[in-house]
């Protein structure tokens, strides 16, 4: 059933808050019962420990995409110094010529033609330049998933309400609460690092997360927005 909070005040003046089913019908009453914000939080923090990263392998996979950050860094570096030069070149030999055309050692025909080829091979390697390193942009949610596996425990622990939210929609979708037992379904990212139980495993998770289909890319930048809220 949908869920709804709601806050009560007893008669000794103590705030408190339970969950209920949102569908309020006048011909039907729902016989749900009441689950107190207390119990249904120990059940969300039972869950969330359930996908709590293991420090050896939590440890392993920062420190592997720690290693490929600085190996694409190193890269791309290279990469944009060479096509720095690269574009220096042609500007050079632009430069000439032009000076050769006003020196009239070639004719205009020529000049337009030689010119109209250097301009559309500085925008092939301008182009070149500017574009993003696929790979980085592509280890992105694995690193964010892996933060918030080993952390969202002990954030949920010690959050505000407002956080707790954001943790649970960042987490998972389709929350069913019934007969007092919270479920939900888990992201496709938590779900598989839940599971990687090795080294090994967290490789194969690490290949799937990166090659995500653009479908899953759109889907989990939302989730990578809440990650972010999260560790700021």
């Amino acid at each position: 059933m949908l869920i709804t909070a709601e806050e009560k005040l007893n008669r000794y003046g103590y705030h408190y808050a339970y969950y209920r089913c949102s569908k309020k019908r006048l011909d039907f009453k729902c016989q749900q019962p009441y689950l107190s914000q207390k119990a249904l939080e120990e059940q969300v923090q039972q869950e969330l420990n359930r996908h709590e990263l293991p420090t050896e392998i939590h440890d392993w996979a920062i420190s592997k995409l720690a290693r490929r950050f600085a190996n694409r860094s190193i890269e791309t570096s290279a990469r944009k110094t060479t096509l720095q030069q690269d574009i220096g070149a042609i500007t050079d030999r632009l430069n000439r010529l032009t000076d050769m055309r006003v020196r009239d050692q070639i004719s205009e025909s020529e000049f337009v033609a030689n010119r109209a080829e250097l301009e559309q091979e500085r925008f092939r390697v301008q182009q070149a330049m500017d574009q993003p390193n696929d790979e980085l942009k592509a280890l992105e949610p694995f690193y964010f998933a892996i933060l918030f596996s080993k952390y969202a425990a002990s954030w949920f622990r010690v959050a505000d309400n407002q956080t707790k939210r954001l943790i649970l929609e960042t987490i998972g979708s389709n929350f069913l609460l019934k007969d007092k037992i919270l479920t939900f379904l888990a992201k496709k990212p938590f779900t598989l690092i839940a599971n990687a139980t090795s080294i090994p495993t967290m490789l194969t998770v690490l290949e799937a997360v990166r090659t995500f289909s653009l479908d899953e890319q759109s889907e989990f930048e939302g989730t990578i927005s809440g990650i972010r809220t999260l560790i700021n």
